[in-house]
């Protein structure tokens, strides 16, 4: 199984007795300097515990933006960013703080608009620690988990505030799970609402779209789902077993201590390549079906 690149900064690091702690409790928490673009409100990190998909714990990381204008329990809209990547250097929570001109930090406006009416916004790294970009169950597992992080920030005064979310794309999908598994996976939580686009209920007929059987100038962004897919799901994904040559030699490049040479934070997508015959010719597996797949 490739990884991404660990990050250097120890506040993403799980520590040995992360189990102990509950889906949503804060591990560790850090003030921020604001975002670029954004004033008169305080910006918080917070580590927190979360579950993957085999039901072990995993740190994970949401940004929290305050305005000083904001009245107790006020709204909080949980913010899914457009991440489409491998690596961890696209995660939200260090994109949000560059210059560069990513998608992330071209969104800073629309939230700037909301935080100057007292909304309060998280931003989570909906990808997981492994940045497993297509596994959007676990996108929506750690979106729960750090709107409850958030409210669990007693600085933050929220506890009681309603919840919405909004979602684009890698986000969207994230966003789509969350509101699907909330009665099951946080009951306790309440959501106002939710709002997603660019979010395939069936990623095996995109997959099919994308590259299967013929080329297609997207077929990087299948690929690179299909890496992150193998991340969170090696047992169920035998990604090695299905690559051409061409493909293995891709994958490797994707270890935990070199990132893809093409790597852009820029336009979202953490692979570009058009070359479909990286992958053999064989029917995608059911388990990277969406919430609404049929």
């Amino acid at each position: 199984m490739a990884l991404p690149t660990p990050p250097p900064d120890p506040f993403y690091a799980a520590p040995a007795n992360l189990g102990d702690y509950a889906n949503g409790a804060i591990v560790a928490e850090r003030k921020m300097p604001n975002p670029p673009g954004l004033s008169d409100l305080d910006t918080w990190q917070l580590k927190f515990r979360s579950t993957d998909m085999y039901e072990r714990p995993i740190a994970a990381v949401t940004t929290l933006l305050l305005p000083k204008s904001r009245r107790v329990d006020a709204p909080v809209l949980s913010f899914q960013d457009i991440a489409n990547a491998l690596g961890l250097e696209c995660a939200p929570s260090r994109t949000l703080f560059t210059q560069t001109n990513s998608l992330t930090a071209r969104q800073v406006p629309a939230l700037g608009g909301l935080l100057a009416q007292g909304w309060v916004i998280a931003v989570p790294d909906h990808l997981g620690p492994r940045s497993a970009y297509g596994a959007a169950q676990l996108g929506g597992r750690i979106t729960l988990d750090g709107i409850k992080a958030a409210q669990n920030l007693r600085t933050a005064n929220i506890s009681r505030s309603p919840v919405g979310l909004i979602g684009y794309s890698g986000g969207g999908m994230a966003t789509a799970w969350a509101a699907a598994l909330a009665p099951t996976y946080a009951p306790g939580l309440e959501l106002a609402g939710s709002a997603y686009g660019g979010a395939p209920m069936n990623l095996i007929k995109m997959a099919e779209g994308l590259g299967y059987g013929k080329p297609h100038p997207a077929f990087g962004l299948a690929y690179a789902a299909a890496v992150g897919l193998s991340r969170e799901y090696p047992n169920e994904i035998a990604m090695w077993d299905n690559l051409t040559p061409l493909g293995r030699s891709k994958y490797l490049v994707s270890t935990p201590t070199q990132a893809y040479p093409t790597h852009r934070c820029s336009n979202g997508t953490a692979l570009q390549t058009n070359s479909s015959r990286s992958i053999r010719s064989s029917r995608p597996t059911t388990a990277i079906a969406g919430p609404g797949s049929a």
